[in-house]
């Protein structure tokens, strides 16, 4: 199925001068459209340089000497949005190059020049080339723009910070025109702004600082005003809030260390926030970084809330109003889950504005949170009050409530596709092996499929434009060591690409070009003993793009024309930079041999 069939780790790495010769015999595939790669080559001093190559001549300039590149987090979306396309998403947030991956234009990274002193937020664009959307003086060595942003659901605006320092605003940036900022905050003095804070959509800008919390009713006015809250004595307002996607309403939790309890408020485009219930409790926040998560969301239009409460040891979930007229209602009454249900999570809403949950048991909190012995439900939560869940997996052998068994799924982790029509989840069927469990959420396909089992740990996933590539590590016997599968959208059947074996093996970075045809692999049998790899979607195949192993750039990019652009050479580097069209086909690009990396687009 694969050139990769059989493949072994060779005994000796090749000296640099011979990868150069190599990479040389690259067949040239001229492009004809004039395209920027930006790459950040090391610097002799530390730090790195911003370079720009033209795919079509091959040109080489310098855009900015000598840089930082900073760490960058994302506000308002969780981890298991990583596969939206029409979501902003971070990548290699742990990596040589944080940045945050827009829908359409490229992607943002923050850097401050070594020499300058200025911290500066760059977009790599999708079309080519480096726009510097706004530079900001440091004050006293310190970054002056905060490393948190956000960006609305439309991929188009940006919310970001800067430090206290350096004035303490709460910036907007228009990424489609890149004009310059609009300074939000200016009529205030410098605020101390959360940056897990931020939120933008619609027409309403969200944020926290100093315990307070503001708005910015961006269809009236361009200045931030203070919104009034219910707080009582020792209530502290959590940084981390939930947003309608048309961001007009605003969930939040008022948390009170003293009494051990808080509060649920619901905060309208207009005015001040209303408690969801009068009675407080144990409520969580959305805590989006919970492989469970979230925990707290907003339907679509704002209408309504879905929460999560502690009830007693147990973690119980209800919905209400966003501007509640009634009491809440627990979608996990003791009627309907008879004794089955201490824990839920992965709370949101579908498209059409179904409430979906997974209920069990487990690990309700913290980074080994889990829901074992758990379902898939959907509910319809416009309807009448009487409305019930319904089983989507139907695990539990009851499709309809009352739910009085438990379920055989444990859920250990969750990802939305990119048309968030289905969920993928990371599940632990023999407590030990991993398997990846598509569940259908909408339509009369509606319901779950094992596509992957035995695993030895979680599948890495890319979004092949509305489908998923998957890459998984099998334990079974008999089987592949590694299989790159395709999950098609709709109804489409998972489809097998390629299989791999190789002692030793072992897959290390992972990415997918914008246009959903290609994705590149690092394959490693060990450090420095590494070679590239792509998968073909639109005439599946999976090869490697050389013959020979030797060390890879820590980041991998496609260019804006489509090639894959990585470093070649000894562990850690020097590189040359290459660009791959396909196996033996590309270019060497003129970069002097050093560490680096090209900049995702």
């Amino acid at each position: 199925m694969s050139s990769f069939h059989h493949l072994r780790a060779p005994r000796r790495a090749l000296r640099l001068a011979a990868v150069g010769a190599v990479v040389a015999l690259l067949s040239w595939s001229p492009r004809l459209a004039a395209q920027e790669i930006v790459f950040a080559i090391e610097h002799p001093q530390g730090g790195h340089d911003l370079l720009a190559v033209d795919e079509t001549t091959l040109s080489l300039r310098v855009l900015q000497p000598w840089v930082e590149l900073l760490p960058v987090k994302l506000a308002g979306y969780g981890t298991r949005d990583r596969l939206r396309l029409d979501r902003p998403r971070l990548l290699d947030a742990d990596g040589a190059a944080p940045h945050v991956k827009l829908p359409s234009l490229g992607s943002l990274y923050r850097y401050r020049s070594k020499a300058g002193g200025a911290t500066r937020l760059g977009l790599s664009r999708a079309d080519g080339g480096l726009a510097v959307l706004g530079s900001l003086a440091d004050q006293g060595g310190v970054p002056a723009l905060g490393e948190w942003v956000t960006i609305d659901p439309t991929g188009r605006w940006a919310l970001l910070t800067t430090d206290v320092t350096a004035g303490g605003d709460v910036l907007l940036l228009d990424l489609q025109s890149e004009s310059p900022w609009i300074n939000l905050t200016s009529l205030m003095p410098p605020l101390a702004v959360d940056g897990e804070s931020l939120r933008l959509a619609g027409s309403r800008a969200w944020f926290t600082a100093g315990g307070s919390l503001y708005r910015v009713r961006l269809d009236q006015t361009l200045d931030a005003e203070r919104v009034g809250l219910p707080l009582q004595p020792g209530d502290v307002l959590v940084p981390e809030t939930a947003v309608s996607a048309d961001g007009r309403f605003l969930a939040v939790v008022l948390d009170n260390p003293a009494t051990g309890d808080a509060a649920l408020v619901s905060v309208p485009p207009d005015g001040n926030g209303v408690l969801l219930s009068a009675t407080r409790g144990a409520y969580d926040p959305p805590s989006y970084d919970s492989p469970i998560g979230p925990l707290l969301a907003v339907s679509p239009d704002g209408t309504r809330i879905a929460f999560r409460q502690r009830i007693a040891g147990s973690r119980e979930l209800f919905v209400q109003r966003s501007l509640p007229s009634a009491p809440s209602k627990q979608v996990t009454e003791d009627a309907v889950f008879t004794d089955t249900i201490d824990n839920v999570g992965v709370v949101g809403f579908t498209n059409d504005g179904l409430l979906v949950f997974a209920a069990g048991e487990g690990v309700p909190t913290g980074p080994n949170a889990h829901i074992e012995g758990a379902d898939i439900f959907l509910m319809d939560t416009t309807g009448p009050a009487g409305s019930t869940p319904v089983n989507v997996t139907n695990t539990s052998g009851f499709p309809s409530a009352p739910f009085d068994d438990y379920g055989t799924l444990d859920i250990r982790g969750v990802t939305v596709d990119p048309l968030n029509e289905r969920l993928l989840l990371d599940v632990d069927p023999t407590n030990g092996d991993h398997a990846l469990v598509l569940v259908t959420l909408t339509g009369p396909t509606a319901g779950h499929t094992e596509i992957l089992s035995r695993l030895a740990a979680p599948p890495m996933l890319a979004p092949a434009g509305d489908a998923v590539l998957a890459l998984s590590r099998s334990t079974a016997p008999g089987s592949f060591d590694y299989t790159a599968t395709l999950v098609p959208a709709g109804t489409g059947a998972p489809v097998t690409l390629a299989g791999v074996d190789g002692t030793g093996l072992d897959f290390v970075r992972f990415a997918a070009d914008r246009a959903g045809v290609h994705a590149a692999f690092v394959a490693s049998f060990g450090t420095g003993v590494e070679l590239p790899g792509m998968v073909d979607v639109s005439n599946p195949a999976l090869a490697p793009l050389w013959s020979t192993t030797m060390s890879v750039s820590p980041a991998l990019a496609f260019t804006p024309s489509g090639r894959l652009a990585v470093g070649l050479g000894f562990p850690g580097g020097p590189y040359i930079h290459v660009g791959f069209d396909g196996p033996g086909t590309g270019v060497v690009y003129p970069l002097h041999p050093n560490r680096g990396f090209a900049l995702d687009n």
